[in-house]
């Protein structure tokens, strides 16, 4: 993943739970051991790991 891509992000809400929203990576704070991104969400920004980011398809329906 690089700056610029929409993503898709495991955000924890206040009861513990998580969401998927759409997000876009705006910097890459560490290249490795994990790879860190600064991802913009609704105007803010959250510093997340590889592990909490997906490609933004990943919601898609497969057509027939």
């Amino acid at each position: 993943m690089k700056v610029g891509d929409l993503v898709m992000v495991r955000l924890k809400t206040k009861h513990g739970r998580r969401t998927l929203v759409p997000g876009l990576i705006v910097a890459c704070l560490q290249k490795d051991k994990p790879p860190t991104f600064e991802i913009l969400v609704n105007g803010v920004e959250h510093s997340l790991t590889h592990r909490d980011i997906g490609p933004f398809m990943l919601l898609k329906k497969k057509e027939d």
